[in-house]
């Protein structure tokens, strides 16, 4: 009777790290927040792939006292939403997409000057956590609708429309 309760354990030891991956399971997205924000600092880095040439890493996010998807096309806007993806378990690491859809005729790359319809990028986050997903509004900007989505490989998992109009 001994060796089939060591074989079982064995198998279960051998198993445990396959059986632990199958538990990671993305249930879908809260999202918190959508409009335009605050950011308590920001840095600007030049980025030949961002659709600009540039990217923003900003920090302390302060959200909008009141969700709107219709933006006014100023210089310095900041707007986005806000999400957690959920899911167990909870505190476990994943790598999302974030893809931004450009109206015509697209935002121009100030590094080759060509204009580009969209813009992905990857992160490694955590279950859970707040994120945001958002773009600083700067001159010679397309008015339109700007749609940005949140993928978890090829799963969509939450997508926000905002109408950038010329006050």
């Amino acid at each position: 009777m001994r060796l089939p309760a060591i074989l079982m354990s064995l198998g279960l030891v051998l198993a445990g790290p396959a059986a632990l991956a199958q538990q990671l399971r993305v249930q879908g997205v809260e999202l918190l927040w959508y409009g335009t924000y605050e950011a308590g600092k920001t840095d600007e880095i030049k980025d030949k792939s961002a659709a600009t040439g540039t990217r923003y890493s900003s920090t302390n996010i302060v959200p909008p006292r009141e969700n709107k998807d219709r933006i006014a096309l100023k210089s310095g806007v900041r707007f986005g939403f806000g999400y957690k993806v959920l899911g167990t378990p909870n505190g476990a690491g994943i790598r999302i997409t974030h893809l931004r859809h450009f109206p015509p005729p697209g935002v121009k790359n100030s590094d080759s000057g060509n204009r580009m319809m969209t813009e992905e990028r990857d992160f490694d986050i955590t279950l859970g956590e707040e994120r945001f997903m958002g773009f600083v509004l700067g001159e010679d900007l397309p008015t339109g609708p700007w749609t940005f989505q949140v993928l978890y490989g090829t799963r969509l998992l939450v997508e926000k429309t905002f109408t950038v109009y010329k006050p």
